[in-house]
């Protein structure tokens, strides 16, 4: 199992190899788990059970949230929280679908320090970076519009249209 951070930029979590990776680059790619006021001050991630999930968890955060644009996710492995104060709760948008809310987690209690921490540790293991194309979001989004479970959260719905 694993988490989705959602909305990565894939510069930041892609050092140019040379090791070991600077502090200013760990400080850098830090920014991208710092909470963000919307999200409760938690971090917003989903929780991952295995490999055939992530691509749709991902797809389906775009597909009913925005306009088809190329995204990046940066996938974290839950040992690189491990011994950290750190609270993960199950917490969800009333208007998220089902789907997104039962795989919907924010992490509490990272503060600056323990974000550059955390990256640190990504980046020593090597950053896994999931991206998704434009062409890829537009695809699965005309089928799911298709679909009645989920064509009513669909946010841009002429964006996906045929």
């Amino acid at each position: 199992m694993w988490w989705l951070i959602r909305s990565v930029r894939r510069s930041r979590w892609t050092p140019d190899g040379t090791a070991p990776v600077s502090r200013e680059f760990t400080q850098t790619a830090s920014a991208d788990l710092i909470p963000r006021p919307i999200d409760n001050g938690g971090l917003s991630v989903y929780q991952i059970p295995d490999s055939a999930e992530e691509k749709l968890t991902a797809t389906l955060h775009v597909v009913l949230t925005r306009k088809p644009e190329t995204v990046h996710f940066l996938r974290i492995r839950r040992d690189h929280f491990q011994n950290l104060p750190l609270e993960i709760e199950h917490e969800f948008s009333p208007d998220q679908h089902p789907y997104l809310k039962e795989r919907h987690r924010n992490i509490y209690g990272i503060t600056a320090e323990l974000s550059v921490q955390i990256a640190g540790n990504i980046l020593s293991q090597g950053a896994d970076v999931l991206t998704i194309t434009a062409g890829e979001i537009r695809t699965r989004g005309v089928k799911l519009l298709e679909d009645r479970e989920f064509a009513a959260h669909i946010a841009f719905p002429n964006a996906y249209r045929r």
